[in-house]
């Protein structure tokens, strides 16, 4: 074996292979619990390559593993994997290197580490995913597409380590229904559907030091989330960065420094009805607010200078709220206009039959104001 080869002919999609032995002293080859790995010189295990699919129970992944295959646990049956820590006064802890998958590699192409090999939705019997403090990178699609049977069953647990810094790369845990709770580490970068359709996610924490500026794009689409809270770090929010999901409310933690709300943000977020753009916020890109269909009330940013097309096919839209002292925008009996009002903005779509006559002093009706207005 060797592994550039990948996982050896015949081993894959075998339900009756449960163990891979290596004869004790093999030079490059050596096995744990019925799993293959690849050696370093000094003998210890360093590249975990195959977990047959027949492997049922609980594993411990030794400390000195510094990467796990693409389709390492495909199809697996195991009910834990442990990936063991190393003690916090051995100078090792949080600083060796350990990826998840081929960080090379990007998008769909890339097969799945611990899902299956035929399904974007696999049944998985894991209850726990148990991640050191050296984990470094988490590559494409490592943990997608992992579901639970039906709802007796107990969810998937993936514990990180929050001493670790992880980068996270794309679709990684992409559809992966079978998690409830995700408490992240510290975050060091996202990149597009990192964590796209997590459906049945009620709860997502950071670990405090996250450092990652931007939400790429389509990251957070579809979760099921209703009270986000962004880290500190964040500056900008992607294209459909949070499309689909079912937030409520967004906040960022003290200190925040969020910008920027990219295209169609929160596009289809049926569940906002009051929201509040940050004041930290100076750009909105257009349809950012794009068929939210509960949407009331929108307050726009202290700093925002442009408004824009942020808001179309909002139909139950009634007013939007700008801060008394905003230095660019106004809002007049709900409807929002530049502080001069040479611009409306914004008329409501359901503001209702027109009561009070547009100012003389606007010469310029945006695009979308009226979007979806019925009168």
């Amino acid at each position: 074996f060797h592994q550039t080869t990948g996982i050896p002919t015949g081993m894959t999609n075998n339900t009756k292979l449960t163990k891979v032995h290596v004869t004790e002293g093999g030079k490059y080859y050596g096995s744990k619990d019925g799993i293959l790995y690849e050696k370093a010189e000094t003998g210890e295990l360093i590249d975990l390559l195959f977990c047959p699919s027949g492997n049922t129970g609980d594993v411990i992944i030794p400390n000195t593993v510094v990467f796990v295959q693409h389709s390492a646990f495909l199809d697996t049956q195991l009910s834990s994997i442990v990936f063991e820590e190393f003690p916090k006064d051995d100078p090792r802890y949080g600083t060796q290197i350990l990826t998840i998958g081929d960080w090379s590699g990007t998008g769909y192409n890339c097969p799945v580490v611990f899902g299956g090999e035929s399904s974007s939705s696999y049944q998985t019997p894991l209850k726990l995913i148990q991640l050191p403090s050296h984990l470094k990178f988490v590559a494409s699609r490592a943990f997608t597409g992992l579901s639970k049977p039906n709802q007796g069953v107990a969810e998937l647990v993936i514990e990180f380590n929050p001493d670790s810094t992880v980068g996270f790369g794309q679709a990684c845990m992409r559809n992966n229904s079978a998690i409830k709770v995700l408490h992240l580490p510290k975050v060091e970068s996202t990149a597009l559907q990192s964590f796209y359709g997590l459906s049945n996610l009620t709860e997502l924490t950071f670990a405090p030091g996250s450092t990652f500026a931007n939400v790429a794009d389509r990251c957070f689409e579809s979760i099921g989330v209703e009270n986000f809270v962004l880290p500190a770090s964040v500056s900008s929010l992607g294209e459909a960065a949070f499309r689909g999901a079912r937030i409520t409310n967004l906040t960022q933690e003290e200190g925040g420094i969020l910008d920027s709300i990219g295209y169609q943000c929160f596009a289809s977020c049926s569940n906002l009805v009051t929201f509040k753009i940050p004041d930290t916020v100076t750009v909105v890109a257009a349809s950012a607010f794009y068929s939210c269909s509960k949407l009331e009330v929108l307050e726009v940013s202290a700093n925002m200078q442009n408004a824009s097309g942020i808001v179309q096919s909002c139909n139950k839209l009634r007013e939007v709220r700008v801060p008394e002292d905003h230095p660019y925008l106004m809002s007049d009996d709900g409807v929002l206009y530049d502080k001069q009002q040479p611009i409306l903005f914004i008329y409501p779509a359901a503001k209702g039959a027109m009561t009070k006559a547009i100012p003389d002093s606007v010469h310029t009706i945006d695009a979308f104001a009226f979007y979806n207005y019925t009168g």
